[in-house]
């Protein structure tokens, strides 16, 4: 399946007085071993958990057990929740919550955004080629929201059901240019929000300093939510593939939550009528001017979320050397005690 690059945008982080937290948990009062005793779906376990592991036609998996679901102690970080994958194709492993459906009903008046955020380890580089992330279904099954992490490529995605040349379909998205590679056993935080009322979509992972959103033409509004999921499979939307072990990832913490704006705001004419540079490409030196907003630090990303160059600001109006730089895409990203805005530009 195609994966379509998503544009970069810029971001506001504002305090949102209205929110309404629907779930959040960090496992610290779980008893450690099985969330729960039944994978049917049908018996909660600690917490209110249902769990579920199912295989499908076709399916070579083996490993449908309740300990695909357990409560592991670190002693760095405490407990958390430990989801092993299958160890064949064709099956899936799940976790959730019931009652999200009524909440979001029942949600204030105007929130209408709901932003997802989730820490989770990568656990250890392997063969096996399990997909883990947590998603958000609507009332016809479809993913409005989430991630999906590919353990053997190491791969991040962003997934949503978007329009695409007219069909409502279930996607996912490329989250850098050359795909968003994660670190093994690393620990990052992964944030989301989708619009009821627009249908936009936004992803924040904290391995990108930057938001991600599709253009306006992909957007799905009025979307029912009804399940906030914890997953592991071998299957990626769509597909099949021959995986052969199962894989393990960790999450220490999760929260749902309605807002009135999101809290990952994008607005690309905006980011026009915030920041100016030239020459873009540029060979040596990048002219900066910035409207309404007075910089504190600017720092430049290149396209693996590197930081390449940082400096501290004084004047709305910019001189940068880049003459050290190699030729490339960069992200530029300045900041404020109030907020943040982004451009990319081209090195040549």
């Amino acid at each position: 399946m195609k994966k379509p690059i998503l544009f970069t945008c810029l971001i506001f982080f504002v305090t949102l007085a209205k929110a309404q937290v629907f779930e959040s948990e960090d496992f610290s009062t779980f008893n450690t071993g099985n969330i729960g005793t039944s994978i049917s779906g049908t018996i909660p376990g600690q917490g209110g958990f249902f769990t579920s592991a199912v295989s499908f036609n076709g399916s070579t998996t083996t490993n449908n057990n309740n300990n695909n679901f357990q409560i592991v102690t670190d002693l760095q970080t405490g407990k958390k929740l430990q989801i092993t994958g299958p160890n064949g194709t064709s099956a899936r492993k799940s976790m959730w919550k019931e009652g999200l459906q009524t909440k979001w009903n029942n949600r204030t008046v105007g929130n209408d955004v709901v932003q997802l955020s989730f820490t989770f380890n990568t656990g250890f580089a392997t063969t096996s080629e399990n997909y883990f992330g947590m998603q958000l279904f609507d009332s016809n099954l479809n993913f409005t929201l989430g991630y999906s992490y590919n353990t053997m490529t190491r791969e991040l995605l962003g997934v949503a059901y978007v329009n695409i040349g007219g069909s409502l379909v279930n996607s996912s998205f490329v989250l850098d240019t050359n795909g968003l590679i994660l670190a093994q056993n690393t620990t990052y935080t992964l944030r989301c929000s989708y619009d009821f009322n627009t249908g936009e979509v936004l992803w924040n992972p904290d391995a990108r300093p930057i938001s991600i959103g599709l253009p306006n033409s992909y957007w799905v509004p009025n979307q029912q939510l009804v399940r906030l999921d914890f997953l592991g499979s071998s299957l990626q939307p769509g597909t099949s593939h021959g995986n052969v072990g199962s894989a393990s990832v960790f999450f220490e913490d999760y929260e749902l939550k309605a807002v009135d704006v999101s809290e990952l705001l994008s607005n690309d004419e905006v980011v026009q009528s915030e920041i100016t540079l030239y020459p873009n490409p540029s060979d040596d030196v990048l002219n900066l001017t910035i409207e309404s907003f007075r910089p504190s630090n600017l720092k430049i990303y290149d396209l693996s979320g590197r930081t390449v160059k940082s400096l501290n600001l004084d004047s709305e109006k910019i001189i940068i050397d880049v003459s050290d730089l190699n030729s490339g895409i960069y992200m530029l990203m300045i900041t404020n005690d109030l907020g943040s805005v982004s451009s990319k530009f081209i090195k040549n």
